[in-house]
């Protein structure tokens, strides 16, 4: 008579731990918020879950705890993207995790090093055609680091003129400070530099909320989200102007800037 009893104990504790499971689903994107089809997802959970996604989403049942959940995408034979993100669910509902997955640099440079001892001198018409297409495969990510590299000696470059051009730009109005202490324009003079620098600041205030308003647009225009990067592709200014205005606008409320791994998802609020 004491099995029924057991029995119902065992089905009570069955039904509570699925009513505390939560539901976790997302989508997956690239670096360029393009959704990502044939997504390997995997949750370390006990035991391990692991789910491909054939278009773009992924659904996950979780008990409350804190879990890493990793994503791979093979776009080809040289680039792989990858995420891994924490997450902790602490009661039972449904929530929305999105997964930014970012390219696997280091596997393309690994690639370079295991292509080092091709010889091409001279022998590239004896060699079978896998052979010949790594050759291949190697000029072009040698050309890629090359690019990089020069890309990188071009931003510091630019980033030490603006220093220099900030640092006259101080001494200069050092200098004016110190000859307007040591000869004081008279009141009718001062009056007029002091239109002229509201005149200035209003101009500038004004011309920084139409840059500003851009990046609204933009916005709207992707559907709310965008990356740093592309946003830099629409307005042609510099990095350290377009970095000035998102700060702007994220002390304003207007939006949400997310860090993810070597770039920045700026969000519509």
């Amino acid at each position: 008579m004491r099995v029924i009893p057991l029995f119902a104990i065992l089905l009570l504790v069955i039904f509570s731990a699925s009513a505390m499971a939560a539901t976790l689903h997302g989508t997956v994107y690239d670096d360029e918020l393009n959704e990502l089809n044939d997504v390997v997802v995997e949750v370390n959970s006990t035991p391990q879950q692991r789910y491909v996604s054939k278009d773009g989403s992924y659904t996950f049942n979780l008990l409350p705890g804190t879990y890493s959940i990793t994503a791979r995408y093979n776009k080809d034979d040289i680039y792989s993207y990858s995420s891994e993100d924490a997450v902790t669910i602490t009661d039972d509902g449904d929530f929305v995790f999105d997964l930014f997955l970012f390219a696997d640099l280091d596997e393309a440079i690994e690639l370079i090093e295991d292509s080092e001892d091709i010889s091409i001198n001279g022998e590239t018409e004896d060699m079978v055609p896998s052979q010949q297409r790594n050759i291949g495969v190697t000029a072009v990510v040698t050309a890629f680091v090359i690019l990089m590299a020069v890309l990188v000696y071009a931003y510091y470059w630019r980033k030490k003129k603006e220093r220099e051009e900030a640092k006259e730009i101080d001494r200069v109005a050092r200098t004016a400070k110190q000859r307007a202490r040591e000869h004081p324009p008279d009141k009718k003079v001062k009056k007029v530099l002091e239109e002229l620098e509201l005149k200035e600041k209003v101009e500038k205030e004004q011309h920084l909320a139409t840059e500003t308003q851009i990046i609204l647009d933009i916005l709207k225009k992707e559907g709310g989200r965008s990356t740093q990067k592309e946003i830099r592709k629409y307005i042609p200014l510099s990095e350290a102007k377009i970095s000035l205005m998102i700060a702007e606008l994220e002390s304003q409320g207007k939006i949400k800037k997310v860090k993810k791994g070597r770039g920045n998802i700026i969000i519509l609020n």
